[in-house]
């Protein structure tokens, strides 16, 4: 099941199926498994009291889940209906997960002091490592090759043949054309940026700021 999964372009760089195919190959333990642990609320040790996912404030959600990922726990998407949710734990996530800086070469800046002498600031600058970095570049690659294998034509044609394999919400909707034809209307979440769509630096000729997802709507509407 992992080994098929990863063959897909949006999880082809997952960290947890990576672990898993390491974990069939070398028949680990028991004690080296995957744990899922379960958030029902956090307590306040001054009025010993608590709240759960229901009555805690967004800053109480942001600290929970920042606890987690420091000890190594990778928390789940958190639904707004339900009063518990789900980290995912295991010993390798500690050499796995991204949770480093690292100081590169100083920068040095010159200026003067309070009373007009000389003086010289020394600043560490600071940068993720290129095992974080290689992360990230392959979580991109993958929502990339997710995109272009949506609007593959071939992918594309498949579904205008046989509409029952379209996803709701995931595939955009089939539109009937003037002239006849079909059409995959723009839209499906399948053909969409999730993370990465809001890259700095992107602008038209005229200065204006768009993200990956406005390029892609234009290209695709504009065949």
């Amino acid at each position: 099941m992992a080994a098929k999964m990863r063959k897909a372009p949006y999880t082809r760089a997952s960290i947890i199926l990576e672990i898993a195919e390491q974990m069939r190959k070398n028949d680990n333990p028991v004690d080296d498994k995957f744990v899922i642990d379960a958030f029902v609320g956090m307590k306040d040790t001054r009025n010993n009291d608590g709240s759960d996912y229901f009555e805690i404030t967004p800053m109480e959600d942001y600290i929970a889940k920042m606890n987690m990922t420091f000890n190594y726990m990778m928390t789940l998407p958190t639904m707004a209906d339900k009063k518990t949710w789900y980290a995912i734990k295991h010993n390798s996530f500690k050499d796995r997960m991204v949770n480093d800086l690292v100081l590169s070469e100083d920068i040095i800046v010159n200026g003067v002091d309070q009373n007009g002498d000389p003086m010289s600031t020394v600043y560490g600058k600071k940068r993720f490592s290129d095992k974080t970095l290689n992360t990230f570049r392959n979580y991109f690659l993958s929502e990339l090759n997710a995109v272009i294998a949506y609007y593959d034509r071939d992918n594309i044609n498949a579904l205008l043949k046989d509409t029952n394999k379209l996803i709701k919400n995931y595939h955009g909707k089939i539109k009937k054309m003037k002239d006849g034809t079909k059409r995959l209307d723009f839209g499906g979440n399948g053909g969409l940026f999730r993370y990465f769509y809001s890259l700095k630096g992107l602008t038209d000729i005229n200065g204006i700021k768009f993200n990956l997802n406005q390029l892609i709507e234009a290209e695709y509407k504009h065949q």
